[in-house]
């Protein structure tokens, strides 16, 4: 599904999984169920970007921060024809 709209996973570092609510057993369910995505060219324009899941505190969901960094400014002029869109260098 990502794929057909060219999306991707941007991963993350901290807590493994991102819900947890207890069983019916009492065992722990874990899972990674949120996500951040994004495509190619919003990856190129925030390079440093990170995610970190954050410890949970009231909710059965941990919070996720995403950093994105300084925005990569690229060099180029955009010119718009009359179908096209092109950047010169």
């Amino acid at each position: 599904m990502l794929d057909n709209f060219d999306l991707l996973d941007l991963g993350y570092f901290g807590n493994k999984y991102t819900w947890q609510r207890p069983s019916v057993g009492g065992r722990l369910i874990s899972r990674w169920l949120d996500r951040v995505l994004g495509n190619q060219s919003w990856r190129v324009l925030f390079l440093e970007t990170t995610l970190e899941v954050l410890t949970r505190l009231h909710s059965d969901h941990n919070p996720i921060l995403l950093r994105c960094g300084p925005i990569q400014h690229r060099r180029g002029v955009c010119v718009k024809s009359d179908k096209v869109i092109s950047v010169r260098f």
